[in-house]
């Protein structure tokens, strides 16, 4: 597998959303984005390292504080993207992986983008044949009905 040192402005940010999300509560400084920041940048240095065995480029693990006020990605598709990117990055270092904060980061900040995407709310929490058919309003087809079909579009 390769392995990429993510650029700073990608882990910015994943680690603005995270600290934007984190407590649902308006960012009122900079700290919890910092520390996001650093955790995310280092698990993927961690990784970089253990799979060329060379220090990733340091220009890439700092961030000025001024440079972590500036978000550019809202979408929760792209930051659930960027998320996986950041996550296949650090597979080489699965072992560290799982035990770094930065992994914790990672699945807080999935877990917030996934709660934004459009439906999300008003979806079903659990599954019922009695509420789709209720609630829905969704045509019950049975299966034997959809093989039959099948069988004479084949035919």
């Amino acid at each position: 597998m390769s392995c990429m040192q993510l650029p700073k402005e990608h882990i910015r940010e994943l680690a603005v959303f995270y600290a934007l999300h984190y407590d649902r509560k308006p960012l009122q400084d900079l700290t919890r984005a910092q520390g996001a920041f650093d955790e995310l940048a280092e698990l993927n240095a961690i990784a970089y390292s253990t799979r060329y065995r060379e220090q990733p480029d340091p220009e890439e693990l700092t961030i000025r504080e001024a440079h972590l006020a500036y978000r550019k990605v809202t979408d929760p598709v792209a930051i659930l993207s960027m998320t996986n990117c950041l996550e296949y990055q650090c597979i080489d270092a699965e072992d560290e992986y799982r035990e770094h904060r930065g992994a914790k980061i990672i699945e807080r900040i999935k877990e917030s983008a996934i709660r934004m995407l459009p439906g999300y709310d008003n979806a079903p929490w659990c599954y019922t044949e009695r509420e789709e058919q209720e609630d829905h309003k969704t045509e019950v087809i049975s299966l034997s009905v959809m093989a039959a079909n099948m069988k004479k579009r084949t035919a």
